[in-house]
């Protein structure tokens, strides 16, 4: 995603002639927390609607990045079933402090909750200028032992002080011995990549903004590699975390209802081998999943060669190329600036597009331009076996189903045969009249590859006001093909 330049560029002499490493001063092991002693699953169901994290759910919003309140990360992204994984906490001041894990799905189940812990304040550690990279080097407050008798899912993590503020971590529990009809990847390079943590007006930076004396810059001056060891900015859940979790409270009924499975994964599980696409019958890519290695990329071809089904249900997406460093603690995009690891210009960290690889070569459709507000999804090919028992006709709207970002089909960019456009919907985006398309298309090994190409699909099957009846039946006409019904 792009944006036009915000704010003047002022003078910073000091500050850019110091590309090394700013380091505070380390956290004193001498606070060790004491183990963490897991209390017997609780019993709590969140109410439907209910958010995860809510400041109307358990405690206040501790959204403060300048005072630090209560902060964690996680050690992983995603975790095997059985095995452990660790959170990094800093509370101040000083104070005990509960961990409590919900499992988030058709219904939202807290699984776990601990008793109080010893909380204390731990300093982020360092800030490399020379790429803007924010690194917090915390000391691991709690363990947690995945047992093997949990669900694959989305799970969130709510920590809440004894004074009541509260934040919050995601991490995806995975199950690797398990084959799945609908494998579920949530894009975690793409949340790490719009983290400005700390959002502090001083030092914070995403792939998009870094502030710099109390000003905001875009991409000539944000960061050009971002740490997952670091929280997420104001209230620790992610910027677009709720297309996916929208996506899995409605998809888990319908699998259920259907008797099929569905598991979970992080895309960027796809980069080093940890999860192999073509186990799976059905692989759902459910937010927006815009930053992919090249490795990523590589896996996604191979599946869909090999007669995978692939749907990606937002827009904009496998639209920036990435490299992953640090074993996949640090996400790399140079973007539109020399990329200095780069060995050649179709290896940098710049649009796929602008490295031969165009992403409608794979999705059917590609990224066009942002849009203000909302429009409706206006149906085309009604006849479509993908419209079957909806009841549309060609022409009719669905509202509020296009907001974000929006797809389209580029006659002038290298496309897989046999495209057909299920939506065709105009709308005015970044102040010209565009059109948006959802699109599907059969691939010569037999697979489905669908790209819904508007960020509110998913909201579409289960958000609040968002929900329709005929996305809801036409996504199960999706998934139902794909596991060949």
């Amino acid at each position: 995603m792009g944006f036009g330049k915000y704010g003047r560029r002022v003078a910073a002499k000091a500050k850019r002639e110091v590309t090394g490493m700013f380091r505070a001063k380390p956290y004193n092991p001498g606070h060790p927390a004491p183990a963490a002693r897991a209390v017997a699953p609780a019993e709590h169901v969140a109410a439907a609607g209910e958010p995860v994290w809510s400041p109307k759910s358990g405690g206040t919003c501790a959204s403060s990045d300048v005072e630090g309140r209560v902060r964690v990360y996680a050690s992983a992204n995603s975790v095997n079933l059985g095995a452990g994984i660790d959170f990094m906490v800093s509370v101040n001041p000083p104070q005990p402090y509960t961990v409590e894990v919900f499992r988030v799905g058709a219904e939202d189940v807290s699984v776990l909750k601990t008793e109080a812990l010893e909380g204390v304040p731990q300093e982020w550690s360092a800030l490399d200028l020379s790429t803007r990279t924010i690194t917090c080097s915390w000391t691991p407050s709690w363990h947690l032992d995945v047992p093997a008798g949990w669900r694959s899912g989305i799970h969130v993590a709510k920590l809440r002080t004894e004074d009541g503020l509260q934040t919050c971590v995601p991490f995806v529990v995975r199950d690797d011995a398990q084959s799945h009809d609908i494998l579920v990847a949530l894009p975690f390079p793409t949340y790490q990549a719009y983290n400005e943590y700390p959002k502090d007006k001083k030092t914070g930076a995403s792939l998009y903004y870094a502030w710099e004396d109390g000003k905001i810059y875009t991409e000539g001056k944000a960061a050009t590699k971002v740490s997952f060891d670091r929280p997420y900015h104001v209230t620790g859940l992610p910027a677009n975390f709720d297309l996916d979790t929208a996506f899995a409270k409605w998809v888990e009924t319908w699998a259920a209802e259907q008797g099929k499975s569905v598991g979970y994964a992080d895309s960027a599980d796809l980069h080093d081998g940890t999860v192999d696409p073509t186990r799976h019958k059905a692989l759902i890519f459910p937010g927006h999943d815009e930053y992919w290695s090249a490795q990523m990329r590589d896996a996604l071809d191979k599946a869909i060669a090999n007669g995978a089904h692939v749907a990606f249900l937002a827009a904009n997406n496998v639209y920036w190329r990435i490299r992953l460093e640090d074993g996949g603690r640090t996400v790399v995009c140079y973007k539109n600036r020399p990329d200095p690891g780069a060995a050649s210009a179709n290896e940098r960290t710049a649009q796929w597009r602008q490295t031969g690889r165009p992403e409608q070569e794979v999705l059917g459709a590609q990224y066009v331009s942002t849009l203000k507000g909302t429009a409706p999804l206006v149906v085309d090919n009604a006849g479509h076996w993908f419209w079957e028992g909806t009841g549309v006709r060609d022409g009719e709207q669905i509202p509020e189903l296009l907001w974000g970002e929006c797809d389209q089909v580029q006659p002038w960019v290298q496309s897989p045969e046999g495209v057909e456009i299920l939506a065709a919907s105009p709308y005015t985006g970044q102040g010209q009249p565009r059109m948006q398309h959802t699109v599907v298309h059969r691939t010569p090994a037999g697979g489905l590859v669908f790209d819904g190409g508007t960020f509110h699909w998913a909201k579409g099957l289960s958000a609040h006001g968002i929900a329709d009846s005929r996305i809801q039946r036409a996504t199960a006409n999706l998934l139902a093909r794909m596991l060949g019904e």
